[in-house]
């Protein structure tokens, strides 16, 4: 795939900070780096608004639900691509709640009142495969391990899922979708993207969409 002007914003230099370090998929440090950039994507803040006085997550045991996070992919690269989508959509659907168990256990101990639901989960883990697929050992033409990735969601892309793919969708809020709701939304994306892009796979896919959404909302804001 080639990263267009749009998707510029993704480079390794500019969000990991890294310069032209070769990155490895088999590295843990540098697989953590983009582990804890997709954290930030996460929204975690949101998650502050109900907490005790005094709650407070600290940074080592954050790194420490980070870098088990990290260890899954790295587990992931160093073993050969899945063969299906529904074997993806399992080991996606098994990080996911492994996440979200350790984030939780985290919040809880840390005086968080609020836990992170299945949305959180999907937002880390897919923008941590965007960040991956920049890396240096990535097979130009053969993405391998990244076939059956997901379309990531965050507020752009659920946006233009119910505008372009199911305008009666009842999802308000993207970190609150539970896995029903959030594999639903893969599925139809999966057969329309096939439509209308059928050179291309919905990760791929979602590089283009979420960039060129991300400027139209952009450029009507500063046009008003």
């Amino acid at each position: 795939m080639n990263i267009n002007r749009y998707t510029k914003i993704f480079m390794k230099n500019v969000m990991l900070g890294v310069g032209n370090a070769h990155l490895s998929l088999t590295n843990h440090k540098h697989v953590l780096c983009a582990v804890k950039k997709a954290y930030g994507a996460m929204s975690p803040r949101t998650l502050g608004r109900g907490r005790l006085p005094g709650a407070k997550i600290h940074a080592p045991a954050l790194t420490s639900v980070l870098s088990t996070l990290a260890n899954d992919f790295v587990d992931y690269f160093s073993k050969p691509a899945p063969k299906t989508q529904a074997d993806f959509d399992d080991w996606h659907n098994t990080v996911c709640d492994k996440f979200l168990t350790n984030y939780n256990a985290l919040l809880s101990s840390s005086g968080y009142t609020r836990t992170a639901k299945y949305g959180k989960a999907q937002k880390i883990v897919n923008i941590a495969f965007k960040y991956l697929y920049l890396f240096c050992d990535i097979v130009p033409g053969n993405p391998g391990h990244f076939t059956f990735c997901h379309f990531a969601i965050d507020s752009i892309t659920l946006a233009w899922y119910k505008k372009r793919i199911a305008p009666k969708c009842s999802v308000g809020n993207w970190s609150d979708m539970t896995y029903g709701e959030y594999i639903e939304i893969q599925e139809k994306i999966r057969k329309y993207i096939s439509k209308i892009m059928p050179d291309k796979t919905p990760f791929e896919a979602e590089f283009e969409i979420w960039s060129e959404e991300y400027y139209k909302k952009k450029n009507s804001q500063e046009d008003n």
